[in-house]
Formats: C-alpha cells, sequence, structure tokens
C-alpha cells in the first residue's frame, strides 16, 4: 500500500474518534446546555482517546516516519478546527 492511503485511513479513523470525543465531551455540552453525554463512563472516552492515537503508534511500529508526520499533522489541524467549530464567543 501506498504511504498517502495509509496515512488518508489513518487520519480518517482518528477523525472519527475525534468527531466521537468532542461531541460527547461532557463540559462543552454542560456550557452550551446540551443533553448527557452519550459516552457514560471515564472507560469509554479514554477508549476513543487511544483510538485517536493508534494509527501514530502503527506508523512508529512499522517504521514509517514519513507517514506519522503528515497523519500528526492531519489529526492536530482536524483537531484545532474541530475545537473551533461551535466554539463560545462572548
Amino acid at each position: 500500500m501506498t504511504t498517502c492511503f495509509l496515512v488518508l485511513c489513518g487520519i480518517l479513523f482518528s477523525t472519527l474518534a475525534l468527531v466521537k470525543l468532542r461531541r460527547d465531551d461532557p463540559k462543552r455540552n454542560r456550557v452550551l446546555g446540551k443533553s448527557k453525554p452519550v459516552i457514560k463512563s471515564n472507560y469509554g472516552r479514554a477508549f476513543f482517546l487511544m483510538a485517536v492515537f493508534f494509527p501514530g503508534l502503527c506508523f512508529i511500529v512499522f517504521g514509517n516516519v514519513a507517514a506519522l508526520a503528515i497523519w500528526f499533522s492531519g489529526v492536530t489541524l482536524i483537531g484545532w478546527r474541530l475545537a473551533a467549530n461551535g466554539a463560545i464567543t462572548r
């Protein structure tokens, strides 16, 4: 498989976990007055947090440094965008 395909799959996998974590963030939901989060325990949140970093760990284990750098950059930008989306401004 090409590095580009692996990076895109890794970014997609991490983005799905980031979206789930953002949607069920208890502090964000409390401030916005939304309903209770779907993830009830900290173990569920920890699972999705590990899922965010799983592709990066795979890139490290298999020694694909280029894919790791591109994946990390992509996930960082997407994470910033998700955090800024719907941010509270006063």
